[in-house]
């Protein structure tokens, strides 16, 4: 399916997508940390998930970062 779609049944969800390619639950973040000069999503169970450069603020509104 398109992302676009399960986006939109996911409406409502404590989440966020921090790269177009992906959506993480807020509950499943266990920290954020740079690589580089990008941040990256370090979950709980051990994927690391890009985050978009116009994303970052988002991160940053949520505390995260």
């Amino acid at each position: 399916g398109r992302m676009k779609d399960a986006l939109r049944k996911l409406a409502g969800a404590e989440g966020l997508q921090p790269h177009r390619s992906w959506w993480v639950a807020r509950s499943e973040i266990a920290g954020v940390r740079r690589h580089g000069r990008d941040y990256v999503i370090e979950t709980r169970n051990g994927v690391d998930i890009p985050v978009a450069r116009s994303r970052v603020s988002v991160l940053k509104a949520l505390g995260l970062v």
